[in-house]
């Protein structure tokens, strides 16, 4: 192509950057195509010098590995990501034409070490990128050249039948990105707005920011297009206190002079120390909050013996945990989307340390949400709620919602994505990963119920709990982040439930036992080998897997365990559940080796 291109100079003197288009039957390829008898240019910013030399600027590194979007985006470190980012900013630049909104892009690695970095595509509607684009991502971001980035946004265009507009006056819409506090956010997030100018693609630099207040600022731009990017923050801001004032307060104003309720809260050293640093004047009369692990300035720190994820998976407190007795415990992960509770002391006597997991945030919501409904008379099959959870779900709160709720139970794949679909079913959808990862889900239908029963001239009027169960429940639908997981929201919900049901800590950490588990990660040469059936609980692949798990199972008493492929990260993850926890930690060491001799 270059020769051809080069004999044209030759010939006819030094020919527009276009002409190599003409010559390369690559990209001509990549920027003509078909449509019954004509052939169109779906994209003329890809004739450009500019183009071309933004991709020559962001290439993928040498040897670079294969990446594949999932649920949580794309992780690596945070060196090998330039031309990644580059490329799923173009993709950015497509969704937002397609859908002819504003769409973003959250750079993140959520709990991996400073030392990555990685990105979450957000839909227009704050919702995560559908999966029907995931493949689109995952082109993309392998694409190796501007020839191939030529040929990727031409077939996507082509699938997506996108007619593109480079003409950045005539767009309404933008990609607005934001970043965690990650030193390398910085340098991403101009790449990433390299990617989506480099197609004539407005961008908007969002700052820092929490992954859920990134999700909620999307949806907002375009329910109020006329927000700058403070007036975005602001209004998540307000949103969260409005709604959790509905819940602590009722109908009275705050009061002044009320002893109030201490939290501690590690901060990951994340970004959720500066969304709460914002918070805790706003909610000083009801709460304390006292935060630790919350030094951004010093990127090391990050996720560093500290946060949701090391909390849960370790079972143990987090690093500079102060000692203070009395207190509500909590942790944020990195970029403040989960939240776990614990104690340094046991409630009652016994441990030093108990851990209260997502799952037991989904009881206790599942519990305060069912008695608002009950008091209002909007049981089921009045109004449907049900609960959803991941194989990672511990077998025993599982078989309390179930049990002793009576609510509806859910298992679906791990990833939020499955969990939040799965949500949508209900009236009123809880989920929670037992990670901390969650929030809750009120449809329309539910929210007009709720109207109407304020309506003028009702007959007969609420009585004064009713009309308290219908204001806690309008202000759980505000203060809960409507399309993804949000630690402080979840914090601060949770933390008036307890109130509302008028619970200590101890009656919550006491409504069921969790059966002893571990979680391990491991290394294997090819993870991906490794296939399930749809909610993960079983191994499909590859032949006999399955059956040399079930007699590690066998061997311990009331265990379960499975294996499924990291869908962020290379490796293999195991869960193991058994009477004891001596009993778990060599469950899951035996299928560990179980792993390694069959996964090559």
């Amino acid at each position: 192509s270059f020769f051809r291109w080069s004999l044209a100079s030759f010939l006819y003197g030094s020919p527009p950057f276009w002409t190599f288009f003409i010559f390369s039957p690559e990209l001509s390829g990549a920027c003509f195509h078909r449509l019954g008898n004509k052939t169109r240019m779906p994209l003329a910013a890809l004739q450009s010098e500019a183009f071309a030399a933004a991709c020559e600027r962001h290439k993928l590194p040498e040897g670079s590995r294969k990446f594949a979007y999932g649920t949580s985006g794309i992780r690596a470190p945070a060196d090998t990501l330039d031309g990644v980012v580059f490329r799923v900013g173009i993709l950015a630049a497509l969704r937002a034409q397609k859908v002819g909104q504003n769409v973003g892009l959250v750079l993140t690695a959520s709990h991996n070490p400073s030392r990555d970095n990685g990105f979450k595509l957000v839909d227009a509607t704050g919702e995560m990128l559908p999966q029907a684009w995931e493949p689109h991502a995952t082109k993309l971001a392998n694409a190796q050249d501007t020839s191939a980035i030529a040929i990727a946004v031409d077939e996507i265009c082509e699938a997506e039948g996108l007619t593109f507009s480079s003409d950045p006056e005539k767009c309404r819409f933008a990609v607005l990105v934001a970043r965690d506090t990650r030193p390398s956010g910085v340098g991403l997030t101009q790449t990433a707005i390299d990617g989506a100018t480099s197609v004539g693609q407005k961008s908007v630099d969002l700052g820092e920011m929490s992954t859920p207040e990134a999700h909620y600022c999307v949806r907002e731009s375009n329910q109020n297009p006329s927000l700058s990017p403070a007036e975005l923050s602001g209004s998540y801001l307000n949103r969260l206190v409005s709604g959790f004032n509905e819940l602590w307060w009722g109908d009275a104003p705050p009061v002044s002079g009320m002893p109030t309720v201490g939290v501690a809260v590690d901060c990951a050293n994340g970004i959720g120390a500066k969304v709460l640093e914002r918070l805790k004047p706003k909610v000083a009369q009801a709460l304390t909050l006292d935060l630790f692990n919350n030094d951004t300035a010093k990127a090391e720190a990050l996720n560093l013996r500290c946060g949701a994820d090391y909390v849960q998976k370790e079972k143990l407190a987090p690093a500079e945990c102060p000692e203070q007795k009395g207190r509500h415990m909590a942790s944020l992960d990195g970029d403040a989307d989960r939240v776990v509770m614990f104690q340094t002391k046991k409630f009652s006597e016994g441990s030093e340390f108990a851990l209260v997991d997502g799952d037991a945030m989904l009881v206790l919501l599942c519990t305060f949400l069912k008695r608002q409904l009950d008091v209002l008379g909007l049981a089921a099959p009045v109004v449907s709620m049900g609960a959803v959870q991941t194989a990672y779900a511990n077998g025993a709160s599982t078989q309390y919602l179930r049990d002793t709720l009576k609510v509806t139970v859910d298992c679906v794949a791990t990833g939020v994505k499955h969990l939040h679909h799965k949500a949508q079913d209900y009236d009123i959808g809880v989920y929670f990963e037992a990670n901390g990862h969650g929030t809750v889900l009120f449809s329309s239908r539910f929210l007009e119920t709720l109207s109407g029963l304020q309506a003028p001239g009702r007959s007969p009027p609420l009585k004064p709990a009713q009309l308290l169960a219908l204001k806690r429940l309008q202000g759980a639908a505000k203060l809960l982040h409507p399309t993804v997981g949000d630690a402080v929201a979840d914090l601060l919900m949770v933390e008036a439930a307890l109130r509302c049901l008028k619970w200590h800590i101890l009656q919550w950490t006491s409504l069921y036992t969790d059966r002893p588990s571990r979680q391990l990660k491991v290394v294997v040469p090819n993870p991906q080998l490794i296939k399930t059936v749809p909610d993960e609980t079983k191994a499909i692949a590859p032949e006999g897997l399955q059956p040399r798990i079930d007699v590690c199972v066998a061997q311990y008493s009331n265990a379960r365990a499975f294996v499924r492929p990291s869908g962020t990260e290379p490796g293999v993850r195991i869960y193991a559940e058994a009477a004891t926890q001596a009993e778990a930690d060599l469950l899951s060491a035996d299928i560990k080796h179980v792993l390694e001799e069959t996964i090559v």
